[in-house]
């Protein structure tokens, strides 16, 4: 059940003071999919960071391992884009 996960309120505060360290991330195929999408759309809103899609859905991870993983690896080094806040998602495709 996730009634304790799904009602948990993030300290949105804290997250924003550490927002440069966050890439928040959703599986692509997992737009309508509100439990799964909808949170992490709002987290990302309301700390001021641009969701990242990763190929497939939930298990995108699983069902796509070669392009998740080459994603993790841009996600994970510097590119040209990046300020001195941190890491600027739009200059990345999947």
């Amino acid at each position: 059940m996730l009634v304790p996960f799904s009602s948990t309120m993030p300290d949105v505060t804290a997250l924003r003071a550490v927002a440069a360290k966050l890439i928040p991330a959703a599986g692509r195929e997992s737009r309508s999919q509100v439990p799964f999408r909808g949170p992490i759309a709002r987290l990302a809103d309301l700390v001021g960071r641009e969701l990242v899609e990763f190929p497939g859905g939930h298990l995108g991870v699983t069902e796509h391992p070669s392009e998740c993983a080459l994603l993790v690896g841009q996600l994970a080094k510097p590119s040209r884009h990046e300020d001195h806040r941190g890491f600027q998602s739009s200059s990345l495709r999947a």
